[in-house]
């Protein structure tokens, strides 16, 4: 991390966000199953795992260099929700780097995917393999069901997974 700031790739800073246990909420496979998951469920279940202590947690942002280097883009002043967003996609990432996956598995980022894929409405991620594709949404602190419920009907056509 300090050979990112020395660079200026990065900028170290603390916000106040909560961490969560980031676990798979709902899995959905078009080919398998045949009814819509209990949205208000998996938004009951997702509003007792965000019912942690928030505390001060550092946080790396990426400078102008670095996104426009590695890419990336700047959506102004970052809320507190985002953050912990953004938290809980990054400690989904490294799950799938440290987890058991099928050989030329990729993630690809929600700023990597095509736009006209999923009409404006991007994924936090895809997770590509030699036989399918998974669209992964993180689900935030604020999502109630009918948010999911929206998001499933946009991907619905795809396998899905809430985290």
């Amino acid at each position: 991390m300090r050979t990112l700031e020395r660079k200026g790739l990065i900028t170290k800073t603390t916000a106040m966000a909560a961490e969560i246990d980031v676990l798979t909420l709902y899995h959905w496979d078009p080919a398998r199953a045949d009814t819509p998951p209990n949205f208000q469920l998996i938004a009951t279940s997702n509003k007792r795992r965000w019912n942690v202590p928030i505390q001060a947690t550092g946080v790396a942002i990426a400078s102008e260099i670095a996104r426009t280097t590695f890419g990336g883009v700047t959506r102004g002043d970052v809320r507190r929700d985002e953050i912990e967003h953004d938290i809980a996609v990054t400690t989904r990432y490294l799950q799938f780097l440290s987890g058991t996956r099928q050989e030329g598995a990729a993630w690809v980022p929600e700023d990597a995917l095509n736009e006209e894929r999923f009409s404006g409405k991007r994924p936090d991620a895809l997770i590509r393999t030699t036989m399918s594709e998974t669209i992964v949404e993180v689900v935030g602190r604020s999502y109630r069901a009918e948010k999911l419920e929206d998001i499933f009907n946009r991907f619905a056509h795809e396998k899905l997974e809430f985290t």
